[in-house]
Order: structure tokens, then sequence, then C-alpha cells
């Protein structure tokens, strides 16, 4: 009995052996392919099979491994019924050559090449979940360049990925988002890729502290429209920014939050595609001309509150007090003095000026900057005197001629 138990010891022992020999000689074996994997196999193949599968929109999940487990097995599964072949969730023989297929573009799509010399999508079908085809890469391409989809290898399959940014695509264009890309579509993107539409293209909510090519762009539609007032725009959505978005937020009778979302956007690509269709050169001030009418109308409207010096309120106001609430209702925020209101924004000159900019007074009572207004326009100006309290005044009068130092332009 005990030479029995000894013996059994012995051979599983040696069966142990021989599978770890098994199983270490098996990690050596070459490329994807040569081997079936299913669910539970632990191998570099797995990965690589993982890799493919994440490129093409069927393996979702952040990390790629070297496990076959229940996430591989599903995304293999719906490969196999994408391209009608038998579905078992093992990666075998016909699933690697179909494959291999997709990956090189020569799976039984009618597809040719969708682009032209011109940099354009040439329509020949409507693409779809599921097609393979050049058409389809050309299609991902464009829809790389144009920030949609983030993809390190594009491919010849319209997996889910590529649904997924055609669908963002649709949606910041106003277009009907059903994830296909038919001639409504085509007709949009090459409209975009033609350099012809001059406008943003929504990728993500924009928002205070953010960074990206895509903040640089916003800036410039809105320096185009008026809004930001800067000598060279950033890729950073600092504060001027978010005050210059307020602004035009306001001005175009959307929620003033300072984040640049969808409304905002389309708003937005609105009045770009206006302006860009318009031969006045003009055209992208009228958007400040509403915002400053407004300014004007609100500073009007507190004509003979009295002046009292540190005042802030309705019940009597200083200079800086007064001009820093009037641009207030406006989502226009200035420091509270007038030394410190003399440096914000751009410096214009008095021949440069324009209505609703702050005006800046210097060594009236004490030396610097001292006095502060909002011009109107025909050389008038409104502000808060000490002799008058809220009032109109000439700027050219004597008195005003001669403390006069610039303007700030700050909206």
């Amino acid at each position: 009995m005990e030479l029995k138990r000894k013996a059994f010891k012995n051979t599983v022992v040696s069966l142990t052996v021989a599978g770890i020999i098994a199983s270490s000689s098996i990690q050596v074996h070459g490329a994807l392919g040569d081997r079936p994997l299913t669910r539970g196999t632990s191998h570099s193949d797995v990965k690589e099979l993982q890799e493919h599968l994440k490129d093409l929109g069927y393996f979702t999940y952040k990390n790629t491994t070297t496990y076959y487990g229940d996430i591989t097995y599903q995304a293999v599964r719906d490969f196999q019924r994408a391209e009608n072949i038998g579905v078992d969730g093992s990666f075998g023989p016909e699933s690697y050559k179909t494959l291999q297929k997709v990956l090189s573009g020569s799976s039984g799509s009618s597809g040719s090449s969708n682009s032209n010399s011109s940099g354009q999508l040439v329509y020949n079908r409507a693409l779809r979940l599921g097609l393979s085809g050049r058409d389809v890469n050309d299609l991902q391409e464009a829809l790389k360049s144009l920030g949609y989809l983030v993809i390190n290898k594009t491919t010849n399959y319209f997996g889910t990925m590529t649904q997924q940014a055609l669908m963002n695509f649709q949606r910041a264009n106003g277009l009907a988002v059903d994830g296909s890309f038919g001639p409504a579509s085509h007709r949009k993107m090459n409209d975009i890729l033609s350099g012809n539409s001059g406008q943003l293209i929504y990728n993500r909510a924009l928002r205070l502290g953010l960074s990206g090519r895509d903040v640089n762009d916003l800036q410039e539609a809105l320096k185009s429209l008026g809004y930001l007032v800067i000598n060279k725009t950033t890729d950073y959505f600092g504060t001027m920014t978010q005050q210059a978005l307020m602004n035009f937020q306001r001005a175009n009778g959307l929620a003033v939050d300072g984040s640049f979302g969808p409304a905002s956007h389309r708003k937005m690509n609105d009045i770009l595609a206006d302006n860009s269709g318009s031969s006045d050169p003009n055209k992208g001030d009228e958007n400040r001309k509403s915002l400053t009418t407004n300014i004007i109308a609100t500073a009007k409207k507190y004509i003979g509150v009295p002046y009292v010096f540190g005042g802030s309120t309705t019940s009597g106001f200083d200079c800086s007090g007064y001009t820093q609430f009037v641009y207030r209702q406006y989502g226009i925020n200035i420091p509270r003095t007038s030394i410190d209101q003399s440096k914000v924004g751009n410096q214009v000159s008095k021949s440069n000026l324009q209505a609703g900019d702050l005006i800046i007074f210097s060594d009236t009572y004490r030396p610097g900057p001292s006095h502060t207004g909002i011009y109107l326009g025909n050389k008038e100006f409104i502000h808060a005197s000490s002799s008058a309290g809220v009032t109109i005044s000439n700027l050219n009068s004597s008195y005003y001629r001669s403390h006069f130092s610039y303007g700030r332009r700050i909206y």
C-alpha cells in the first residue's frame, strides 16, 4: 500500500513538473494567430489581440492585459458578430483571418478611397457601424484631424469609437445624431475641412482653469467678435477669457455662467457663420455694440445720484465705485480704486476711444490716476463728479482735457 502511495505521489510530481515545463514552453511561442485563444488563457498574444480590438472599438477596458477574461470574450463575440462569422467568443483561425482582413482593409467591403487631392472627403456610400473599407479610414482620419476621434492609429473598420466620434461631430454641428455618415454629415465635414466655415469645433465644455488648443480657438473667436481685448491669445482659460465669454453670453441672451458649453457653442458658430458671409469688416463689432448700448443705458439710469466719497451703491457713488458698479451689472469685474482701474484691460489713446471704454484722469486731487468715467462717444463721458454726482461731461472741456490720461478697453 505504501509503495502504491509513493508511486502515485511520484506520478503527480512528474505530471506537475511536466505541466510547468509545458506551460513555460507555451510562453515563448510566436505571434498572434499561431494558437487559439479562449476564455481563461493567459498569454502575450492576448494582449496583442486586445490592442487590435481596442483600436477597432470592441475592447473598451482602459488597459490591455495578457489575460483572456470576460471583457475580452465579449469583445471577440462583438467582433465576430459584426463580421458575420461564427460567434463563440473564442479567437480561432477564422477570427484571426477575418481580423487580418479588417486591419489590412481587404475585407469584403466595397469602400474605395473617400478623399481627393484637396483633402476633402468623396462620398461613395453611407458609412455606419460594422462597415469596413478605405473610405472608413479616410473618415477616421478626418474625425481625428478635427479632434473628434482620439486614437493612436486609424483603421479600416467602423467600430463604436468611430460611431461615437461621428455622433459628437453631428451633435456639435446641428446635424441629426444617428452615428451614420450620410450626405448631410459629408457636406458639413467638407465645409469644415475646406476651411470655409471658420467655426469652432466642440469637443468638451471649456471653463476656468482648462488649457488646450480649443481654448485658443475660443479666444480667437471672442477676439474677432470684439469681446476679448488681448494682444496675443493663449491656450489657457483664465479670468479674462471667462469674463469675455460671460459678456458674450449676456449680450446674446444665454445663461451667464462663464462656461463654454453646447448652447454657447451653437450661438457663437451662428454668429461666426454670419460674419464670415459678410463683406462688412465691422460685422464682428455688432455684438460689442449691443453690449455697449446696454452698459450706457444702465450708466445713465443713475444720473443725479449724489457723490459720496467711498460710495459704491445707488445711495451714493464716488468715481471708481460708480464705474465698478455699472460694469459689474454686465459681468465685467474691475478693481475698486481708480489707481487699480487704470491698469485693467488694454490702454487706448484719446483718438481711438470707443463708446463703453473706461477712461482715466490723473492729478485731479492727488498725483497719478485719480478719477474714472465711462466714455459715451462724441467726446462725452459719464462719471460720478465730486461737485455734481453722476453726470455727463465733455471730454474737451478745459479741466478734463488737461487731466485726461488714456482709455482702457476692458471688454
